[in-house]
C-alpha cells in the first residue's frame, strides 16, 4: 500500500478551530499538506500553516496520526496541536477560498469525515 504522508496542525483559540477551505472543495479542513522531500514531518506542518494561513506557528505536540483512503489514494496525516506565534490568519494562496474560525462543534458536523474523527479525539481528550 502506498501511503502519501502529509502533516498539519490543529490550532485552537478561545475554544474555536483554525479551517481553510480550498476553492476546489465543499469541505472546511485543518492546514495541512504534502510532506515534500528532505522534509521533517515538523517543518511540513509549519510550512504549510505559514504557506495556507499567512501564520507563524509552535508545535506543541503531536496530537494524532490517521491513516485514511480519499478518491482511491491512501494518505497518512500526521496532526500536532500548535499556537500561532506570529501573523493573522488570511488567505494568501490562489488556491484557497477562505480561512476562518470555528466553533470546534462544527468538527463533528460541517467538515471532513477525517475532521470527525479529530473531534472525537478532542473531545476523549477533554474527559481525561
Amino acid at each position: 500500500m502506498n501511503l502519501e504522508k502529509l502533516a498539519g496542525c490543529l490550532i485552537i483559540e478561545n475554544d474555536k478551530v483554525l479551517l481553510i477551505k480550498e476553492k476546489k472543495d465543499m469541505y472546511w479542513k485543518l492546514l495541512s499538506g504534502k510532506i515534500e522531500e528532505g522534509e521533517t514531518v515538523e517543518q511540513c506542518a509549519i510550512r504549510e500553516a505559514k504557506k495556507e494561513g499567512n501564520i507563524d506557528v509552535k508545535l506543541l505536540g503531536l496530537f494524532n496520526k490517521y491513516t485514511f483512503n480519499f478518491k482511491n489514494r491512501n494518505f497518512e496525516l500526521t496532526v500536532y496541536e500548535a499556537r500561532i506565534v506570529n501573523g493573522n490568519p488570511r488567505v494568501t494562496e490562489a488556491h484557497l477560498e477562505a480561512v476562518d474560525w470555528f466553533s470546534i462543534q462544527f468538527l463533528n458536523n460541517d467538515s471532513t469525515p477525517l475532521d470527525k474523527l479529530i473531534y472525537q479525539d478532542l473531545v476523549r481528550r477533554n474527559r481525561k
